[in-house]
């Protein structure tokens, strides 16, 4: 398949694919309006094992360019985790914007099949899991055709502890605390992982500030928890001690690093995947003096309890 480039922003993309990954599997089938990508990043330490993701993308360039870095963020996570699979990434590509219940609709039994059955022409060649509007039930459908789909324990919970320890690490290095009493979190996103880090940080005396960009979302854990909500697009300009980015990729970047740090941010830490725009951003959190814990060590909880399967 041959890709253009027609923006500046999409010439990382070429980059990535000379890069090291091992295969790209695009598959598409027009009957059922499925399509997405698979790719195998690295199988040294083992067979790859990454999630799969549901998300509309405004080009199948953009698609694959997450696709790529998702595989490879997968085989850093998989190597700390210290569990023996390579790293891999799947993307479904919906087809436009919907809502959460437009998805769950999307997700039909004959698409889910299919989707085994791809799986299963590559023999062990990749093994996925639960990612972004990916579900437990999701899962069970798959494995009543495939062997090559893990995760029928939510591995939500899990990746949301791994945040609670790796966290309180970072609170005793930073604040020489070894609790989040009193300190302030904000929380970009209120998914499955999000939610569920925000109850813990509530049950442990924590004070959370939270966004989503399902406004009923952020509506439903307001009442169901009480956490004080803000709009998304305000959520850099809440004075915190930590931030939590638990949604989407790139949002550290130029503009939201000194937002955080004028907010009174020290410590990021989250659930979200490839957060870093770019890695000179790394350089540029030190800088500021605030303590960055890599998105494939803190999240990595999730990982390790399907690794289990």
């Amino acid at each position: 398949m041959a890709y253009s480039y027609p923006c500046e922003s999409e010439k990382r993309l070429r980059t990535l694919l000379e890069s090291d990954y091992e295969k790209i599997v695009h598959f598409k089938k027009n009957e059922l309006g499925l399509s997405g990508f698979i790719v195998v990043h690295n199988t040294k330490r083992g067979p790859p094992l990454g999630g799969t993701r549901i998300k509309f993308y405004t080009s199948i360039n953009d698609a694959l360019y997450d696709s790529i870095c998702l595989a490879k963020t997968m085989t850093y996570k998989n190597i700390f985790a210290g569990i023996p699979f390579g790293g891999g990434k799947a993307i479904w590509i919906l087809p436009k914007r919907m809502t959460q219940k437009e998805i769950e609709t999307f997700k039909t039994e004959e698409r889910l099949y299919e989707y085994a059955a791809i799986l299963n022409s590559l023999n062990g060649g990749f093994i996925t899991g639960e990612d972004m509007n990916v579900t437990v039930k999701d899962i069970e459908t798959l494995r009543e055709k495939t062997p090559y789909a893990v995760g029928l324990i939510d591995p939500s919970g899990f990746t949301a502890l791994g945040l609670y320890h790796s966290t309180r690490a970072a609170v005793e290095f930073v604040f020489n605390k070894s609790d989040f009493t009193d300190l302030v979190f904000t929380i970009q996103g209120l998914g499955n992982v999000g939610s569920k880090w925000a109850k813990i940080l509530l049950e442990n005396n924590a004070q959370v500030i939270a966004c989503d960009i399902d406004k009923k979302v952020a509506e439903e854990y307001k009442t169901k928890l009480g956490l004080k909500i803000t709009d998304p697009e305000n959520i850099y300009d809440q004075k915190s001690n930590v931030f939590s980015p638990c949604a989407d990729r790139d949002i550290l970047n130029e503009t939201t690093i000194p937002k955080l740090s004028k907010s009174g941010c020290k410590i990021i830490v989250g659930s979200a995947n490839n957060q870093l725009e770019s890695e000179a951003i790394g350089s540029l959190i030190f800088e500021t003096g605030i303590s960055y814990v890599v998105d494939y060590i803190g999240n990595n909880g999730g990982v390790c309890s399907v690794a289990r399967e």
